[in-house]
């Protein structure tokens, strides 16, 4: 078996020497993700977060080819964005000038299957062509708000995949609660009164007694919790919040159509520290 070579802080210093002097030189930064192998190599894949890509679903189709096809120690990620507000900051990769108090940043987060985290914001000042980076900040929340993608190793589950609630742990809708009781009737009233939908009605009410869930999303401040709603059409329940770990994967999703055409794993570059064409011009 190979000795793990990966070192959180080495990686770190990569991450931070090698994205901010790229990103002095060139004045722009390519959104990528790096995960890093035990043995310390390091494969970027680079995201293309263009006007016809939707951020979250580039994130998306990212993570879950990390966590389907690389099975890394840690992964790390860079890139330009723009922040909005300070408390609890919009993060955008793409670039709006239609929106105001816009401040650019370096972006630099790093995930280990360790447990280990680290999120960073360095402010960027340009003044002609010259430019600088301000003291670097932390979110409150962690480098969850930096990289949604979050920690693919404690939630392995993607959006779209199908789940239920582990055995002997507790039901999102237990039976007997009120509100068991509500959709019982609820549902029963639909079956009997639309008899051309009965089997979409009956599948809900199996999934919800069995536990049985899509995962929509996850809280943009706690990758490890999960929003879910039921598979079938009909939705009586709207959505519901389950902890990852209470739940196991029955199906998985078949991701996002077209993410990955706008070219969320354009090419795979290797470089000992940092993705050689990682920088680029506007």
């Amino acid at each position: 078996m190979a000795d793990n070579l990966f070192q959180f802080e080495e990686a770190f210093a990569d991450l931070e020497i090698g994205a901010t002097s790229s990103f002095l030189k060139t004045g722009a930064l390519r959104s990528t993700i790096i995960a890093i192998s035990e043995e310390g190599v390091y494969q970027p894949i680079l995201l293309d977060f263009g006007a016809t890509s939707n951020p979250d679903e580039v994130f998306e189709e990212a993570r879950r080819y990390l966590i389907r096809s690389h099975h890394p120690t840690a992964y790390g990620f860079i890139s330009q964005a723009w922040s909005y507000g300070m408390d609890q900051p919009t993060i955008s990769f793409v670039y709006d000038d239609r929106q105001k108090l816009q401040n650019e940043i370096i972006i630099l987060v790093l995930w280990a299957q360790s447990g280990e985290s680290r999120g960073m914001a360095f402010p960027v000042r340009r003044k002609g062509e010259t430019i600088s980076f301000d003291r670097p900040w932390k979110p409150d929340h962690g480098p969850v708000i930096l990289c949604p993608i979050g920690d693919i190793w404690r939630n392995p589950l993607c959006v779209g995949d199908l789940v239920r609630t582990r055995p002997g742990m507790r039901r999102l809708v237990e039976p007997g609660t009120e509100l068991w009781e509500t959709l019982i009737a609820l549902i029963r009233l639909r079956i009997h009164g639309d008899q051309a939908h009965a089997s979409e009605y009956q599948q809900c009410l199996d999934d919800i007694r069995n536990s049985i869930y899509i995962v929509h999303g996850r809280d943009r401040f706690h990758s490890g919790r999960l929003i879910l709603r039921p598979r079938t059409l009909f939705n009586p329940l709207g959505f519901l919040v389950g902890e990852a770990d209470s739940l196991i994967l029955l199906q998985e999703g078949e991701g996002t159509p077209g993410a990955i055409r706008h070219g969320v794993l354009a090419d795979e570059l290797h470089h000992p520290n940092l993705p050689a064409g990682a920088a680029s011009s506007r």
